[in-house]
């Protein structure tokens, strides 16, 4: 048996400026505590469930970030899915550095074809009504800290199996493209 056989690694883009990613955290903390839901960093997920074996995973990382360079990512509308990892999220602008960033990490990881790309930055994980959600949605639509953009320089791989307080960053990765 696979010691790692229940290990699932993702690859996350986050917010180079540490101010930007505290303000998304703050966000993140406040509907947690409001909603008895886990904590998680800001992050924008490059692609998930890319390998269980992370010195393999990161050699590969490294590879996708050196086809790319610092890039800026612009924050849309607040929205929600029927989904825990996306119940609340902002929609990310599909730019064409993160497409492309997408597409580089699919080729190495032979990921070609999984679903389409759907760039977003969650701020709740849970299961709740659809009415609770779409007030969660209204009132940050009005919110300034989860509008705007920020810089991406780097990939983090994270450890992403089990329950969400026990994830892991087990490498950062600068892009250099």
């Amino acid at each position: 048996i696979d010691a790692n056989s229940n290990v699932m690694i993702s690859l996350w883009f986050v917010p180079s400026d540490p101010d930007v990613c505290g303000r998304l955290a703050q966000v993140i903390h406040d509907l947690s505590e409001a909603h008895d839901a886990p904590q998680f960093n800001p992050h924008i997920t490059l692609l998930g469930s890319v390998g269980t074996e992370e010195a393999g995973v990161v050699e590969k990382t490294r590879r996708v970030a050196e086809r790319i360079g610092r890039f800026e990512v612009q924050l849309d509308r607040v929205k929600w899915l029927n989904e825990f990892y996306r119940c609340v999220f902002i929609e990310v602008k599909q730019s064409e550095a993160l497409l492309e960033a997408n597409g580089f990490a699919r080729d190495i990881f032979g990921k070609q074809h999984d679903a389409p790309y759907y760039p977003h930055l969650s701020l709740l994980y849970a299961e709740m009504p659809m009415e609770a959600k779409e007030s969660v949605c209204v009132r940050l639509n009005t919110d300034e800290r989860v509008s705007g953009s920020f810089s991406v320089d780097c990939i983090q791989v994270w450890v992403t199996s089990g329950p969400v307080s026990t994830w892991r960053n087990v490498a950062t990765v600068p892009l250099k493209g």
